[in-house]
């Protein structure tokens, strides 16, 4: 019984011939990617293994995969074959937005959305970005020259997502 519920499942990624870290008793590659600076040890794997690898969190195995025209590929085009994202901890039997939204629900929620990021709706959209990005760096600078001694990096940031949703949302 211990070995088909602690170890069995770390011999997925040899089985398909996926390379990736070996990942350790129980906790899989978890403490490596989840608890350090996950994007540095994500870059290392990258340039370890390939642009497809294979971690363990717990003992769950997951495909990461860093090559642009294959995720397009699983994102986009074989998306009805790839409905469900990973899942960590519980969650509700009703679904609380798209978060939490699994199986049919995100489906729908997918197509639903879909039409709103077309590229040529994306294009139109980036004016509004282009234009909230230079908002921001008019506010950093004039912190500069005011010479405060901090910035509210968190408030600047808000407030710049807040005002390119709105102006995307409403065309203002």
């Amino acid at each position: 019984i211990f070995y088909f519920y602690y170890l069995k499942p770390y011999s997925y990624f040899d089985k398909i011939n996926i390379p990736g870290p070996k990942p350790k008793f129980i906790v899989g590659n978890l403490w490596d990617t989840v608890y350090a600076r996950r994007h540095l040890c994500l870059t290392d794997h990258v340039k370890k293994y390939g642009k497809i690898f294979g971690l363990y969190y717990g003992r769950k195995p997951i495909i990461h995969v860093a090559d642009p025209d294959i995720a397009y590929e699983i994102l986009v085009k074989q998306s009805e074959n790839f409905i469900n994202r990973i899942k960590f901890g519980p969650t509700s039997k009703q679904p609380v937005g798209l978060i939490d939204a699994r199986d049919v629900t995100w489906k729908h929620a997918r197509e639903s959305l879909t039409p709103l990021f077309s590229p040529n709706k994306l294009k139109a959209m980036s004016h509004f970005a282009n234009e909230a990005s230079s908002n921001l760096l008019e506010k950093v600078l004039h912190k500069i020259d005011n010479d405060d001694d901090t910035i509210n990096v968190r408030e600047l940031f808000y407030s710049t997502a807040m005002d390119m949703s709105l102006s995307s949302l409403f065309g203002v």
